[in-house]
């Protein structure tokens, strides 16, 4: 911001932040944005949900993401309503492709195994959909839904990018780490 209050925008950048490096090098990872690798000293470091929030008088404005990766996510309006998002069972801590979570984090995974090729074939529309999300009259219902769906679309523009061939270790980790989600590779 130009030395003004800061705006949802500004954090959202400052949360997707990588420190002007490629989100997969690196010992260690040692921005906002996290994403686990497959070095022992980055194995289990991974940002899995962002969240901002606006206090002052009257309605607080809140957004998150709901997902991990805030560099490839979208934050949505939040409101203070218990039936936007109903509690639900969770049957165990694996994979259900049907929630926004798991759909995003494959779509995550994807983008990793060549992260400037992959996110380049979706983020034009990611950033205009973040645009609908953070004007004043979007509606939370609609784009929590949305959001879902419009990863149905990216995924497969993603997986259209050959991604380059990674070292061994890499594609060890995510299969391990795919298998002991059983989420789809």
């Amino acid at each position: 911001a130009g030395g003004g209050e800061p705006t949802a925008r500004d954090f959202i950048r400052a949360l997707s932040d990588h420190g002007a490096l490629d989100p997969t090098k690196g010992w260690r990872g040692m921005s906002p944005c996290a994403h686990a690798w497959w070095l022992p000293t980055r194995h289990a470091q991974q940002t899995t949900s962002s969240l901002i929030a606006r206090l002052g008088p009257g309605e607080p404005s809140v957004w998150a993401t709901g997902t991990s990766s805030p560099c490839l996510s979208v934050f949505k309006p939040v409101p203070f309503d218990s039936t936007l998002f109903p509690l639900h069972p969770i049957a165990d801590h694996g994979y259900e492709g049907s929630r926004l979570w798991w759909a995003h984090e494959r779509l995550h995974r994807a983008c990793l195994r060549d992260y400037d090729a992959r996110r380049a074939a979706f983020i034009e529309s990611r950033d205009r959909f973040q645009d609908e999300c953070l004007a004043p009259d979007a509606d939370p219902r609609h784009v929590w839904k949305e959001h879902r769906r419009l990863i149905d679309e990216w995924l497969p523009r993603v997986l259209a990018v050959e991604a380059s061939s990674r070292v061994l270790p890499t594609r060890w980790f995510w299969k391990r780490q795919s298998r002991a989600s059983a989420m789809p590779v």
